[in-house]
């Protein structure tokens, strides 16, 4: 972690968040299309059911499964498994993306009514190769019961629930990102510190303008989705990917297809027009994701510079800028107007918001939402 001091200068960034559903910089639509519900920093959680006792476990690093990071995953056992997925509402389900290259075998996902319960409404069911399912109309669900029977096993690199909340009590998660250094200092009151992926369209990232069709994919919180990036070598340092506010980034991943050449992220922010290299790596032909520590740059447009082999595109799932934040979850006011609010520099607060009335106990089988990164750059 970054242990410099925090500068005066300070991006807010408050996200009235429906536990999941999509966010827009600078809008008022609260409507929205259909997102990936099943994220943790808005509130859902994963645990896997214990065959012998029942009861739901949270083995060590199954949360990564959820954390809007490709490159990190759950590895579970051969044979049969079962995983239940809490989504913080009732929703209206669409889709759903168990994205686990390398492994092998089926899965098949209900709805249930309460978390104890053994079948439900059957949701979807698909080979672990063809990683992505659709419902011919939406079902509604909360507690999603998934039934993993692996004959080969690798990360569980990311679970997708695709769909929209219903309306209900909506809660407001407020992600403050200081430009440059976090302290380490300062009570849980202030927010839990996290690392989040600030390229993500739930957090206002969006594809930079005359960027290329149908990369959206990139940043749309669902890994079967991808963007084919075409790298013009005459403007290699135009922007990609536009993050809602500057951020110090900790450190980028990608997922992908099996490609051959050298991938570069660059960075510019208004501070800083100068593109910076954030990292870089060469690509084997055998990895399908890649994640890389980076030392505190301050980061608001992303660049992707791709150099290959033999001339091919680069296809790319899902692509994660990280940084560290304050997040805090509270009741949203009555009088919310706008899912995104992207605060002035040096605001002296959030937005204020309701208190929650009899919050849920914290269960100690249930880990917070922190999401560290790799000790060494990794690819898989």
């Amino acid at each position: 972690m970054n242990t410099r001091r925090l500068r005066t200068k300070l991006a807010w960034i408050s996200c009235a968040l429906p536990l999941g559903a999509a966010l827009f910089a600078q809008s008022a639509d609260q409507g929205g299309g259909p997102s990936n519900l099943s994220r943790l920093l808005a509130g859902s959680r994963i645990q896997v059911i214990d065959p012998t006792t029942k009861l739901p476990v949270s083995p060590p690093g199954l949360v990564s499964a959820i954390d809007d990071d490709v490159s990190s995953g759950w590895t579970p056992p051969v044979g049969k498994t079962v995983v239940l997925l809490t989504l913080p509402q009732p929703a209206d389900i669409s889709g759903f993306t168990l994205f686990a290259p390398g492994a092998a075998g089926t899965y098949k996902v209900e709805a249930i009514d309460q978390p104890g319960a053994e079948s439900g409404r059957v949701l979807f069911t698909s080979n672990i190769a063809d990683p992505k399912s659709s419902a011919p109309k939406p079902i509604v669900g909360r507690y999603l019961r998934i039934e993993l029977d692996l004959t080969a096993s690798a990360p569980i690199r990311s679970i997708d629930t695709i769909g929209k909340l219903q309306p209900g009590a909506e809660n407001m998660v407020s992600v403050i990102s200081p430009v440059s250094g976090e302290q380490n200092s300062g009570s849980e009151s202030e927010g839990q510190l996290v690392e989040v992926n600030f390229a993500a369209d739930a957090l206002g990232a969006k594809v930079a303008a005359g960027a290329g069709d149908g990369l959206s994919a990139m940043i749309d919180g669902d890994a079967a989705t991808a963007g084919t990036i075409v790298i013009n070598s005459g403007k290699s340092d135009r922007p990609l990917i536009e993050l809602a506010a500057a951020v110090e980034v900790s450190r980028v991943s990608l997922s992908f297809a099996e490609a051959r050449g050298k991938v570069t992220f660059l960075a510019t922010d208004p501070d800083n027009p100068t593109p910076r290299v954030l990292g870089e790596a060469t690509l084997n032909g055998t990895g399908k994701t890649l994640t890389l520590d980076v030392s505190g740059i301050s980061a608001q447009n992303i660049s992707i510079q791709w150099e290959p082999v033999d001339n091919s595109s680069l296809v790319v799932g899902e692509v994660g800028v990280f940084a560290l934040a304050r997040v805090r979850r509270e009741r949203a006011n009555d009088d919310t107007s706008s899912q995104f609010v992207v605060l002035p520099p040096n605001s002296p607060s959030a937005p204020p918001a309701a208190p929650i009335v009899n919050p849920p106990p914290v269960r100690p089988d249930v880990p917070p939402p922190v999401i560290l990164p790799p000790s060494v750059p990794v690819s898989a």
